[in-house]
């Protein structure tokens, strides 16, 4: 009586589409929303950190205004865009912008589902589009301040687009897909793989033509355009899309920047001769050091940086092909694995604070889930999917081409989620293919059990990433303890702080903060104590030293002051803190000359009597 209750159910939810996108809306919202308000109760999801903060304060600042920089921008500007459209309403809290993010959890489930019918049927595309509903890691970033969850929904729609193009290629599909592709692009610059795609397959399929003897499509059908039509619709709208930012960049910083300046360093982080160094640079100072190294060569612009960086790789690629290739590799064997790959944020991390997020993503040993799961199945889903299926070999090319466009620079999951949904379709083919078990000949579930093991082995063999020298629980209670303080909430700061160093007491950066802290609320001798912990276990903590001179100026010890700014410019030459710093205690000296100079090169016009703070 159950199966045929459930048979019934199923039936009605195939036999009328809407149905199943309803049920996925509804499962979508509600784990979305579950998550997001049982996870607010901790305090590391209250307020926006690192990237997100820096989203953030991007919109907030197009809100007042100063989008008009004078600089090409440094992200692609799409999501600080739309979330200052937001803020222009008076959403500005962290929770309803959260809960406006479900829109594309949903979004995304019903896309995946759309493009899972298309590719084998009804209950392939219901399958995936729960997938996407579940999958732990999407969840998460569907809710933060970041790109990530608008990129997965616009390669969604831009994959849809192309599958309908394939179904039937006309000028009008082409240029709608070349217009969403321009707009996932101008989130994430990864998602011009979709182009690649799309260009790919007419060039293939013009090539089919002209074989079998036909001109064009318009020889037998004069509805249905000429390939090269279709191409330069396709381009046409990527390009009009895309138009508006170079411009913009060009009137602003009278140099040629199609979208924005951070692809050269990004680029050189996952591709240079000390790959392990660069790819654990952490937010803050050393990122800043990093960021200063073409300016340290004469560099002037960003775009001119941004070509030193690609520069420097191209060097590197050149005289070093093997350390390349070996990088590559070594940034593959991490992609491929099932655990979650941090960036500025670890999920696991987060997971601590959260039931939900707990439930949905872990480690156990070797095994990662979700995608230690996910992983094998898909690849069992591309080893045995049909030849001549024109849906199921284009999200392949997507999965499989977003993935390597990522491994190029370096890998994260949060860089890495766009290509999930394309790997829950072909993970769910394979499990269709593994359901016909008991029909299949012998030999077909002999192939299908070595694929699948293998596959499982490659993905959730265990293996040290190149993060693991960071300690993201630390750096996450840290992370939070400066959003609380940006906020005026002191007392929560330290306690964030604090926690920080119970896990990592040699965590320099959480010492300096909980001393910079201690330093807002009046306690000079705790911040000093906090600050020289800093310097002990970094000597080159360029910020330590500064705040402590600061503090060194308020208690009248100029001399013992000068010393530590001209130990931090040492360090840091571009510190305009320490020169403004400097200035100030040379003119105590009465050394107004020596004072005017470093004021100069601090670019400050009229020279100041107060030392300035820095610390947060």
């Amino acid at each position: 009586m159950m199966t045929q209750t459930q048979n019934r159910l199923f039936a009605g939810l195939a036999s009328k589409p809407w149905r199943m996108y309803a049920v996925l809306a509804v499962v979508s919202a509600t784990l979305q929303l579950g998550f997001i308000f049982e996870s607010q109760r901790s305090l590391v999801f209250q307020v926006p950190m690192v990237d997100a903060a820096a989203y953030h304060a991007q919109a907030l600042a197009l809100v007042a205004g100063q989008s008009e920089t004078g600089r090409a921008f440094w992200q692609p500007p799409l999501y600080p865009y739309l979330l200052s459209e937001l803020y222009r309403v008076g959403v500005t809290d962290l929770l309803p912008v959260r809960c406006a993010q479900v829109l594309l959890g949903i979004a995304a489930a019903l896309l995946a589902c759309a493009i899972g019918r298309r590719c084998g049927g009804p209950w392939i595309g219901f399958a995936a589009g729960l997938g996407v509903c579940f999958y732990g890691p999407l969840v998460f970033y569907f809710s933060q301040l970041l790109p990530t969850g608008l990129a997965v929904t616009l390669n969604l729609w831009s994959l849809l687009l192309l599958l309908r193009l394939a179904e039937k290629p006309d000028w009008t599909r082409a240029l709608a897909l070349g217009l969403v592709a321009g707009l996932a692009t101008l989130n994430v610059v990864n998602s011009a793989v979709i182009l690649m795609v799309a260009l790919g397959w007419i060039i293939w399929e013009s090539v089919k033509t002209r074989r079998r003897g036909e001109a064009s499509l318009q020889s037998k059908d004069r509805k249905r355009p000429a390939y090269y039509l279709v191409a330069t619709a396709l381009l046409a709208g990527f390009v009009l899309v895309l138009m508006p930012v170079t411009i913009r960049n060009y009137r602003v910083s009278k140099e040629f920047v199609p979208i924005a300046t951070n692809g050269g360093i990004n680029l050189y982080i996952g591709n240079n001769p000390h790959l392990e160094r660069t790819l654990s640079v952490r937010p803050g100072m050393d990122w800043g050091r990093l960021v200063a190294l073409p300016y340290r060569q004469g560099v002037k612009t960003d775009a001119q940086a941004d070509r030193y960086f690609l520069g420097q790789v191209a060097e590197f690629v050149k005289e070093s092909p093997w350390l390349f290739i070996k990088g590559l590799g070594q940034k593959t064997w991490e992609a491929i694995g099932s655990r979650e790959i941090p960036r500025n944020e670890d999920i696991y991390a987060f997971a601590e604070h959260s039931s939900v997020l707990r439930a949905l993503v872990w480690r156990f040993g070797g095994f990662g889930f979700p995608f230690g799961l996910i992983g094998p199945l898909a690849i069992l889903g591309a080893v045995i999917m049909t030849r001549r299926h024109t849906a199921r070999s284009l999200v392949l090319f997507f999965a499989v081409g977003y993935t390597a466009s990522v491994i190029l620079f370096f890998p994260a999951s949060r860089y890495l989620a766009p290509a999930i949904p394309a790997l829950l379709i072909l993970a769910m083919l394979g499990v269709a293919h593994l359901v016909q078990w008991a029909s299949l000949p012998v030999r077909s579930r002999v192939v299908l059990v070595a694929v699948l093991v293998l596959a499982g082995l490659l993905v959730n063999w265990p293996r040290r990433l190149s993060a693991d020298r960071t300690n993201y629980a630390a750096e996450l209670h840290t992370y939070a303890g400066v959003g609380l303080q940006t906020r005026g909430r002191i007392q929560e700061a330290m306690g964030e702080y604090q926690q920080a160093i119970q896990m990592d007491p040699d965590y320099a950066d959480a010492h300096r903060y909980l001393g910079a802290a201690y330093q807002a609320s009046g306690k000079t001798d705790l911040a000093v104590k906090e600050f020289e912990c800093a310097i002990v276990l970094r000597p080159d903590h360029e910020e330590a030293i500064g705040d402590l001179a600061v503090i060194r100026f308020e208690q009248g010890k100029v001399i013992e002051a000068i010393d530590m700014l001209h130990t931090v410019l040492e360090l840091n030459p571009d510190n305009r803190t320490a020169m403004i710093n400097l200035g100030v205690g040379l003119m105590r000296l009465k050394r107004k000359t020596e004072a005017a100079e470093w004021f100069k090169k601090a670019g400050v016009a009229v020279p100041t009597a107060k030392v300035v703070k820095k610390g947060k």
